[in-house]
């Protein structure tokens, strides 16, 4: 009947008014680590603000009843891995890099390097304490793989600058 259909979209909306309001609130934690990421000057302020990020998703991950699985949290995490490394590329302009003496390429690739490590060992280091603490539901967190390629290829680039 009409009513019951009403009901059961009634009930569903309502399911999904709930969910979107827990994620606004979560996500709205993380929202001023987004943005150092996104407008950092620096590398220091990409460097300095990833550890308290990746705490922070931890604790998302552990209270949220949404976004403690990987269908939510790996494009979440595949976004802020695209966030570090487009900053990298920002900073790291090899159009523009190649102009500066090879002591400030040095720096500066270095300072790049810096950065992707940090997110790689802030990554793994929450990723051991979620799985430590017996609140990953299904065992499995999102793999570390994509997030070694950018670094390796900036280390390969800096030796051959040595």
């Amino acid at each position: 009947s009409v009513l019951s259909s009403f009901e059961h979209n009634r009930i569903e909306l309502n399911k999904f008014y709930t969910e979107a309001k827990d994620n606004v609130r979560f996500l709205s934690t993380l929202e001023r680590h987004f943005k150092n990421l996104a407008h950092g000057s620096t590398f220091s302020v990409v460097i300095d603000t990833i550890p308290s990020l990746m705490n922070a998703l931890r604790m998302v991950w552990i209270i949220s009843r949404h976004y403690n699985r990987d269908e939510r949290m790996v494009p979440l995490m595949e976004r802020i891995a695209w966030e570090i490394s487009e900053h990298v590329a920002r900073v790291v302009n090899i159009r523009a890099i190649l102009r500066e003496s090879p002591d400030s390429i040095k720096q500066r690739t270095g300072e790049a390097i810096t950065t992707l490590k940090t997110w790689k060992n802030s990554y793994l280091d929450v990723r051991a304490k979620i799985e430590a603490s017996g609140r990953a539901p299904d065992g499995s967190l999102i793999d570390a793989g994509c997030l070694r390629k950018p670094t390796i290829c900036l280390l390969s680039a800096r030796i051959s600058l040595t």
